[in-house]
């Protein structure tokens, strides 16, 4: 199955992003910083609003929402 791990190279993340692909799942992550996990797929630099985003949502099996605020103080 596609999924998609928004916050996928985050410290949650990326060990989601293992495990999925460890299971065989094809696995995109969706963050803004420049990294990402060696074990995805692809990555995507994007905000979901942008439209070249949206094809690789509309096809996933899954959508896994971790992204969030760097520093959760500001």
């Amino acid at each position: 199955m596609r999924v998609v791990v928004t916050g996928g190279t985050g410290f949650i993340g990326s060990a989601l992003v293992d495990e999925l692909c460890a299971a065989g799942h094809d696995v995109f992550t969706l963050a803004r910083n420049a990294g990402t996990s060696p074990n995805a797929r692809g990555h995507l630099a994007s905000p979901v609003e942008r439209p070249e985003v949206r094809p690789f949502l509309g096809q996933s099996g899954a959508i896994v929402h971790l992204a969030g605020l760097a520093d959760a103080s500001a």
